[in-house]
């Protein structure tokens, strides 16, 4: 039979309700767990505008809880210790103690195993806040775990975080919509980052890395621990990396299975060219004259080298220019870490974006020699063809003026049309009546087939959880954004919304293995049995 002494639940008290509550209807009624009866003084605090704080907490012999308090934020004043100091080079906070004497008590009835209200003090010695400062109440400034998780996301893209503020903001309608200030959320921030850094800068880094490592088989890192235990040296590798300078040459030795790359393209740092010279003495010799024979440089230096577009240091200052817009130097080491790894994706993803367009799109043939045009469509990327196409069209300005078969090969000379008498002797594929480009002059590395992706280990494609729940949040808050536009337009369609989105918010929420309100339960189950036996025992 239901108990009409219990005190309904707080999600069905009217704030009418609770603004005229008086102290006798409340004296004796019951709760059954102590957060109902801290969930009840919190909401009504708020309602009546005012913050609430934790002041006595009682515990019998057995260290069982029977006498919980709660006051005025107001209550008492501050302590004199640090007032009266004529030392003092700090300016001490301003006085928010007023010596208010509204408080809230309940005592655990041993017999019934309820909490019983025992006190009920409504009178302030202060102005109550209006409502339109309620968002400012230190009490119920409170940042939920799903506005968390929606900073985190956009805090990984590199939002700023009074930036997420200004969105919560527009999505909540109001400041005192959002439930909590932008300092809150910071300092909530800063306590995660404390948390996951714990031991120390290095130690996650290092953590991060193991983690990766078990996700990813092929991943690679190595280490070195100087003398005072910091870091000393850091090289990391993931599958795609290592799979890619299988085929293309480009990153180093331990990790790429002991081949050393071709070329190295430095600022010209004296140290780099002699670390280079030592571990590498294969690659790239001529960076032992860079200061020397600076002025001697020519391109028949880069003969039989390929580098792609890379020419001294345009090329890596663009690349500067592209991790700028994920690092920035206040960032921890396993926070760049992360921020490394969401540049890598993006660039990842324009690769199989532009892999997509190449196998699904095919180019319109426009210039004067189509069978060749043609073959080059079909063999190159779609970026590379392009490349191959303009040098095609530039075909057309020139004419050939004369030409040499010495049986073994023949030798055309030729010039640009209309302009000056400069010629070049070269073997042409036009006048040799050739439709496609030989194999000899094709680079594997611009073609579609450059690396067979499909021996790529499955597992270096697997992310971590935390990025797994990341990837779902962001996914179903899209879809929760279309459907809430939709609701917003009429006020029949809010009112559903509203309803379903509060139904289904308590049915995702009892699919987690052990919610916060079922810890609670259970702690206070066990005290119950430890009680009960207690009292069986004595």
């Amino acid at each position: 039979m239901f108990d009409y002494n219990l005190v309904q639940s707080t999600d069905d008290l009217l704030d009418s309700e609770l603004v005229s509550l008086q102290a006798t209807y409340i004296i004796g009624k019951e709760f059954i767990f102590v957060t109902n009866a801290k969930e009840f003084y919190k909401k009504y605090s708020y309602c009546m505008g005012f913050s609430m704080r934790k002041d006595r907490v009682s515990r019998d012999t057995h260290g069982l809880i029977t006498i919980r308090r709660w006051v005025c934020s107001k209550e008492g004043y501050r302590s004199k210790k640090n007032v009266d100091r004529t030392d003092r080079v700090w300016e001490l906070r301003r006085q928010t103690r007023e010596a208010c004497w509204a408080s809230f008590r309940i005592n655990l009835d041993r017999d019934k195993m309820l909490w019983v209200v025992t006190e009920f003090v409504t009178e302030h010695s202060h102005m109550l806040s209006p409502g339109n400062h309620s968002q400012f109440l230190r009490s119920h400034r409170n940042v939920k775990d799903s506005d968390l998780a929606q900073v985190q996301s956009l805090r990984s893209i590199g939002m700023k975080t009074s930036q997420v503020m200004d969105q919560l903001v527009d999505q909540a309608g109001s400041y005192a919509a959002v439930g909590h200030t932008e300092k809150d959320l910071q300092n909530r921030l800063d306590a995660i980052r404390k948390f996951a850094s714990h031991n120390s800068d290095a130690d996650s880094l290092i953590s991060y890395m193991t983690t990766k490592l078990e996700m990813d088989q092929r991943f690679f890192f190595r280490y070195t621990i100087l003398e005072d235990g910091s870091i000393g040296n850091l090289f990391w590798s993931d599958s795609m990396s290592r799979c890619d300078y299988r085929y293309f040459g480009d990153t180093f030795l331990e990790a790429m299975h002991g081949k050393c790359p071709i070329s190295v393209v430095t600022d010209g740092d004296r140290a780099m060219g002699k670390a280079i010279s030592l571990v590498m003495p294969s690659t790239n010799e001529w960076v032992k004259m860079m200061y020397c024979q600076l002025k001697l440089w020519a391109e028949t230096f880069l003969q039989n080298t390929f580098f792609g577009g890379l020419w001294r240091t345009q090329r890596s200052e663009s690349i500067n220019s592209f991790l700028n817009r994920f690092l920035h130097r206040r960032l921890k080491l396993y926070e760049f870490m992360s921020h490394i790894d969401r540049a890598m994706s993006h660039l990842r993803n324009n690769e199989m974006k532009d892999d997509f367009d190449t196998i699904n799109e095919h180019p319109v043939l426009v210039t004067h020699l189509l069978q060749l045009e043609k073959h080059a469509a079909e063999v190159y990327t779609r970026n590379t063809f392009a490349w191959v196409r303009d040098e095609i069209k530039l075909e057309a300005k020139l004419s050939i003026v004369n030409y040499v078969d010495d049986m073994d090969s023949v030798m055309y000379t030729f010039k640009k049309f209309a302009v000056g008498d400069k010629t070049w002797n070269v073997s042409v594929m036009k006048a040799m009546n050739q439709h496609h480009i030989p194999e000899t002059l094709i680079m594997q590395r611009w073609t579609k087939n450059a690396k067979d992706v499909s021996k790529l280990d499955s597992s270096s494609t697997v992310t971590t959880p935390n990025i797994m729940q990341l990837a779902r949040y962001g996914a179903l808050s899209s879809k929760c954004s279309k459907m809430s536009y939709f609701a917003s337009m009429s006020t029949e369609g809010y009112t559903e919304a509203n309803v379903a989105i509060d139904k289904l918010t308590i049915q995702m929420k009892g699919l987690l293995p052990s919610s916060s309100t079922a810890r609670e339960e259970n702690v206070h189950q066990s005290k119950r049995n430890r009680v009960f036996k207690l009292k069986i025992q004595s």
